[in-house]
């Protein structure tokens, strides 16, 4: 990443009393809170977050990662004037960030060699001096953390500036805290979609075949109606029944022959 300086608007130390004034605190402050409005991003917003404060502290790098205390692990979210590890996930026990989460509260190092477990790249190392290192917190959780260092071998961070990191740690909280509602209500939005999705299918299929059971029932009545013979249960191929009874010899309907009378008595004398 590269240097800090030279940004237009970005406050400068005061070279009578080292100090940032107050205007310009107030202005670096105010910027924060613009960058904020209607913003859902988080990196992008991190990165402004984190250039102002590093300004605002006269240092020379700094980084953002978010805390997974759950899973005992930090994600490096914005880095600035320190070589980009950006997106890479480290124990919680490590690094200043590790050091903040363990405290519950900010830690200041007069080197960063005193950092146990850093993982700045070993070639920015030699120019890192002064570390300060600020929790996010949100509803009493740390969400994150801050950390800002100095390329100056001769800066020493004080209580001021801890108060003054912490300003932009809240606002690095209500980053992140927006970008994770608004991620949710995406995910929840796109769930919500899925099944109402699923719920329409749903009901296509069952009109479907309520509508083609329906048309059954219905040619089957009609059936019944112009068949009341019943040749339906006969099944199919089954010869129609008679109408006139059973056939004679004849092939004629009708009732069938009657038999020939008995025989009388012999004629008499004979």
């Amino acid at each position: 990443m590269g240097s800090v300086g030279g940004l237009a608007g970005e406050p400068v130390r005061s070279a009578r009393s080292g100090r940032v004034s107050t205007g310009a605190q107030l202005d670096a402050l105010s910027g924060a809170v613009e960058d904020l409005a209607g913003q859902f991003a988080l990196q992008p917003l991190l990165h402004r977050i984190l250039r102002r404060a590093v300004a605002l502290l006269g240092a020379g790098a700094g980084s953002i990662s978010t805390v997974d205390e759950r899973a005992g692990t930090y994600r490096k979210e914005a880095d600035l004037g320190v070589g980009c590890q950006e997106g890479r996930v480290f124990p919680l026990a490590e690094g200043a960030t590790g050091a903040v989460v363990a405290r519950r509260g900010p830690c200041v190092f007069d080197s960063y060699s005193e950092v146990r477990g850093g993982h700045v790249d070993p070639a920015d190392r030699e120019r890192l001096h002064a570390t300060v290192a600020v929790p996010i917190e949100w509803r009493g959780d740390v969400i994150g953390v801050c950390v800002v260092f100095s390329t100056d071998p001769t800066t020493r961070f004080t209580g001021e500036d801890v108060d003054l990191l912490g300003l932009f740690a809240r606002h690095a909280a209500i980053a992140i805290t927006n970008a994770r509602l608004h991620r949710e209500a995406e995910e929840r939005t796109r769930s919500l979609a899925v099944g109402a999705e699923r719920e329409r299918v749903v009901r296509d299929v069952h009109d479907t075949v309520a509508r083609a059971l329906g048309s059954i029932i219905t040619h089957m009545d009609a059936a019944e109606v112009h068949d009341p013979a019943g040749r339906l249960d006969a099944g199919p191929g089954a010869p129609p029944p008679p109408r006139g009874g059973p056939r004679g010899p004849g092939g004629g309907g009708g009732a069938p022959p009657r038999p020939p009378p008995p025989p009388g008595p012999p004629p008499l004398g004979a």
